[in-house]
């Protein structure tokens, strides 16, 4: 009995862990064995770290917003942001700075 209860609490805990560590958010990576998470829509990243990326089916596009005379500044300069750009839709993360084609004024 006593088996079988913890059996199903190790079952109940790695389940949670991996859904909290977001793993449908993640990629096998066989050329070294290792898990990688990607970026999300409208989520910012560095490509200083390693193995940083956007998921499929995003860009990255700089990290760049219109000030208040409508000048755009990218600030930190090595920020970018992974962003469906060029959908036609101004999405999450992309303004008329770094996403012209889908964020008109």
């Amino acid at each position: 009995m006593t088996t079988k209860l913890l059996g199903a609490t190790l079952l109940a805990l790695s389940t949670s862990f991996f859904l909290a560590c977001g793993g449908s958010a993640s990629r096998q990576d066989t050329a070294k064995g290792t898990e990688t998470a990607c970026t999300g829509d409208g989520a910012e990243f560095t490509p200083k770290l390693i193995g940083a990326h956007c998921c499929d089916g995003l860009s990255p596009i700089a990290d760049s917003h219109p000030d208040e005379t409508g000048t755009c500044t990218q600030l930190p300069p090595d920020a970018l942001i992974c962003a469906d750009c060029g959908n036609g839709a101004c999405g999450p993360g992309e303004n008329v700075c770094n996403c012209p084609a889908d964020c008109a004024e």
